[in-house]
C-alpha cells in the first residue's frame, strides 16, 4: 500500500489518497508510478473511442481489427502533441512578452 498526502499553502493535509497493490514486495512510488501510467492509457482509450472512431469497427479480419486499433490510436497520439505544441508556442510567446 501506498498514500500521497497533499498539502496547502500552511502545510495542513487537505487530500489523501490510498493506493493499493497485490505484490507487498513493490516499492511505494513504484505503485505510484504505475497507477499514473495505468490513468494515461485509460484517458487515450477514452478519447479513442469518443474522437477517433475506435469501437465504430465491424471488421472481422484480425490484421483489419488490428490496423484500426493502430489508426485510431495514432490519430489520438498525433492530436495530443499538435495541442502540446501548440500550448508550448503559447507558453514561450508569453515568456516573450513578460520579458
Amino acid at each position: 500500500m501506498a498514500y500521497t498526502e497533499y498539502l496547502n499553502e500552511k502545510g495542513e493535509v487537505t487530500n489523501t489518497i490510498l493506493y493499493f497493490s497485490t505484490n507487498t514486495s513493490r516499492d511505494s512510488i513504484d505503485i505510484v508510478r504505475y497507477y499514473k501510467a495505468r490513468f494515461q492509457m485509460e484517458f487515450i482509450f477514452r478519447d479513442g473511442k469518443q474522437f477517433m472512431g475506435l469501437d465504430n469497427c465491424q471488421a472481422r479480419s484480425v490484421e483489419k481489427i488490428h490496423n484500426h486499433v493502430n489508426y485510431a490510436m495514432t490519430a489520438v497520439n498525433i492530436a495530443k502533441a499538435i495541442i502540446r505544441q501548440g500550448n508550448l508556442q503559447k507558453d514561450s510567446m508569453r515568456q516573450t512578452e513578460l520579458s
